[in-house]
């Protein structure tokens, strides 16, 4: 699994502690970073393609929470191709 690092200042963990609204701050932040990673999952998949319907069925899902309340999207192929095989399951 691919690993990211990536350094914030603190004062900015501190202001967003401070707003009443974090959970709604927090689904914009995930949903505007989720088509960088559809973008570059589609490029991925397209490297080892033999027909484009995998490539193309790439999605993200709206915004979720999970059970600490953190914010989350899954991009991840959808739907099925033409040979009745789920795109999730050619990957």
């Amino acid at each position: 699994m691919a690993e990211m690092s990536i350094d914030f200042d603190d004062e900015l963990f501190n202001e967003l502690k401070n707003h009443e609204n974090i959970s709604e701050i927090s689904d914009k932040m995930v949903a505007e970073a989720s088509p960088i990673v559809v973008k570059a999952l589609k490029t991925e998949i397209g490297k080892h393609k033999r027909t484009d319907e995998l490539a193309s069925s790439v999605k993200a899902t709206k915004p979720k929470r999970n059970k600490n309340d953190d914010s989350y999207v899954v991009v991840r192929p959808t739907g099925k191709s033409l040979s009745a095989i789920s795109d999730s399951r050619k990957t």
